[in-house]
């Protein structure tokens, strides 16, 4: 084959592609049978897929780099990322994937991190008959999709962007993103306070990056509060973000934190149909525990929506 292509494109590269780009093993006992024999190629590939290894991307990190490397210096050859994607219900985790490959591509010595590609973004398990899920979309009505954040990391990679400033790792909020349960009255990992009107805290699809996000309305005046508590913490300063948009015309709705030594803090949730990041920054957690989350007093068919909640550690 590889013949045949030069004979008629003579500048055109061939590429040889493994699956499993973290294992070094692997790809040193194939590619040692492939050179002995005599088989020819421009480019080694590999694929990277933290899903399907079972394990989160930043513990196999260093894998893909030592095997990049060692093939680029063992063969001589340039090397690429020809596969590599994440869970279309969890794109912050997916654009670090990205990211982070992307560098790494770039780090390999003497200019020999040829590119990255994803396969396949536009992909969602919605449309598709196998229900591939490692796309980079999102389902915003039947049939009609739109690329999620994770995609942004190619363009912040170059660019000099600043990225999402969190991969799952540093965020301390359990089900940040509200994927977890899909559509829900509970979503796990979020306690409910309300005055009788449970039923006015529930997720629904329509979020800011993934499938679903975090609702509070019913149609008649409710008050109700989803929020986390978390003891352990190291004692420092942390910020708080969300994503949210609101109906407006509450008599209180608002993102807090309190309980964590010092005086609540809170902001404000706007009236906005649009998706719009508050933050609440300078929490100075003395006491190595924090309560954070929503708040609503609502009027009748008031509501609000959250996405993608961080709190972390500055």
């Amino acid at each position: 084959m590889t013949a045949s292509l030069k004979a008629v494109s003579p500048s055109s590269k061939v590429i040889t592609h493994l699956a499993h780009g973290t294992k070094n093993s692997e790809f040193r006992w194939w590619f040692d049978s492939f050179f002995k024999e005599g088989g020819k190629t421009d480019v080694i590939g590999a694929s990277f897929y933290p899903y399907w290894e079972g394990k989160p991307y930043w513990e196999l990190m260093d894998a893909l780099s030592y095997n990049l490397n060692d093939m680029a210096s063992r063969y001589n050859k340039n090397v690429m990322v020809v596969k590599v994607g994440g869970h279309e219900n969890n794109p912050t985790d997916t654009y670090w994937t990205i990211y982070e490959t992307i560098n790494i591509v770039k780090a390999v010595p003497n200019g020999k991190g040829t590119g990255v590609f994803y396969w396949e973004p536009e992909a969602h398990s919605n449309v598709l008959p196998d229900s591939y899920s490692l796309g980079a979309t999102s389902e915003v009505s039947t049939n009609v999709l739109q690329y999620t954040t994770a995609i942004d990391a190619f363009s912040d990679v170059f660019s000099g962007s600043t990225p999402p400033p969190l991969s799952e790792e540093d965020n301390l909020v359990s089900n940040p993103d509200f994927e977890s349960d899909g559509a829900t009255q509970n979503p796990s990992g979020w306690t409910t306070w309300s005055n009788g009107n449970d039923d006015a805290n529930y997720t629904e699809a329509g979020g800011y990056s993934g499938s679903y996000r975090l609702s509070h309305w019913k149609n008649k005046p409710y008050q109700i509060s989803t929020y986390q508590i978390k003891t352990g913490l190291t004692n420092g300063t942390y910020t708080m973000k969300a994503w949210v948009k609101s109906s407006g015309g509450f008599k209180t709705s608002q993102m807090y934190v309190k309980n964590f030594g010092g005086t609540e803090k809170n902001v404000a949730i706007p009236a906005t149909n649009t998706w719009t990041q508050i933050t609440i920054t300078g929490i100075n957690v003395t006491n190595g525990q924090a309560e954070f989350g929503f708040w609503t007093d609502a009027n009748r068919n008031n509501w609000i929506n959250v996405d993608y909640v961080e709190f972390y550690i500055n």
